[in-house]
This record gives structure tokens, C-alpha cells and sequence, in this order.
């Protein structure tokens, strides 16, 4: 398979290769260029297995524009990210973690973009959800660090707000450690 292969090679470089070198000046530099890029992306989407059940190991995927990501750089498994990864959204978030069937899966962190007021997620996911324990960091300081089920914290925790540290319960309430209820 890997003269096969050289063959192809050989004989697709000459069928692009020889109208390529008749180019002069600008023209000639372009389509340098152009094949510097094709050749850049071929290998950063290097995978080390593709079977009938689709990609298997570790590679980088990047997205199409119309996509709100912009690469996928981890592990897969049949063609899903599954095990460890990272995400990169065009926005600037990143989720960097464990995956499982293509969603945020395991432990991992959500770094949100600037616009956001929040700054990050360190968690357990399931299923793309914060679920289970984790801390939720806020550009202002402000920290809670307990339950979440389902994208939404439980109210078991701690939450610490302008700079005071607060133990949340069930019902949403919050009581500050000293004792006071607020």
C-alpha cells in the first residue's frame, strides 16, 4: 500500500506540478502560498486510524466558518470526540476535559469569552451539563463552589460575594458563615 501510494503521489505532483512551474511572479507565489496552507491543514487534521467505524486516536479537527467553533484538537473514538480534548469557539470560550459521545463528558473546564461575566467552570459535565460538584469563578470574584444538576447550581454550596463567604442551601437562601440569614 505504500507504493501505491508513492504512485499517486508521483503522479498527482506531476499533473499539478508542471502547469504550476509555466507560473511567473505573482501568480507563481499564490500558489505557493495556497499549497503551503493545503499542506499545513492536511497535517494538523492528521488522525492515526479510519476504519468502517470513522476516526480512532488523537487529531485536530478545524471547523468550517459557518460552524461557531473553531477546532476540535483531542481524542476520538467512531468518529466522535470521546476521552480527553479541547474545544476552541470562535468567540474565544474553550472547553478543555473529558468527552464522551461527542459531549462534554468527565471532569473539564469552560473558560468563558471576555464578554462574559463569568470566567470559568471547573466541574463535572454529563451530557454537555454541569452536574455534580464544581466551582463557578465570576470576573468580579465571586465564587460558588457546590451542587450542580442539570446547568443549574442546587443551592448546596458555598458562595463567596463581595469578598463574604455565604453557605447556600436547598431552597436557594443564602446564610452567611457567621450565622446571619440574608
Amino acid at each position: 500500500s505504500m507504493a501505491v501510494g508513492g504512485i499517486f503521489a508521483g503522479i498527482f505532483g506531476v499533473l499539478v506540478g508542471v502547469p504550476v512551474l509555466r507560473l511567473r511572479g505573482d501568480y507563481l507565489a499564490i500558489v505557493t502560498l495556497a499549497f503551503g496552507e493545503i499542506i499545513k491543514n492536511i497535517i494538523n487534521c492528521l488522525y492515526i486510524g479510519f476504519d468502517e467505524n470513522g476516526f480512532h486516536g488523537y487529531g485536530k479537527y478545524i471547523f468550517t466558518e459557518a460552524s461557531n467553533a473553531e477546532y476540535y484538537e483531542g481524542e476520538y473514538s467512531q468518529s466522535k470526540r470521546e476521552g480527553k480534548g479541547k474545544l476552541v469557539y470562535r468567540d474565544g470560550a474553550i472547553y478543555e476535559g473529558d468527552w464522551h459521545n461527542d459531549k462534554y463528558h468527565g471532569k473539564g473546564r469552560y473558560t468563558y469569552p471576555s464578554s462574559n461575566p463569568r470566567d470559568y467552570d471547573e466541574c463535572e459535565f454529563f451530557e454537555n451539563y454541569k452536574n455534580g460538584y464544581g466551582v463557578q469563578c465570576f470576573k468580579n470574584g465571586d465564587v460558588y463552589e457546590g451542587e450542580f444538576a442539570g446547568d443549574i447550581i442546587t443551592g448546596e454550596g458555598k458562595y463567596t460575594y463581595r469578598g463574604k463567604e455565604y453557605e447556600m442551601t436547598p431552597l436557594g437562601r443564602m446564610q452567611a458563615l457567621t450565622g446571619e440569614t440574608e
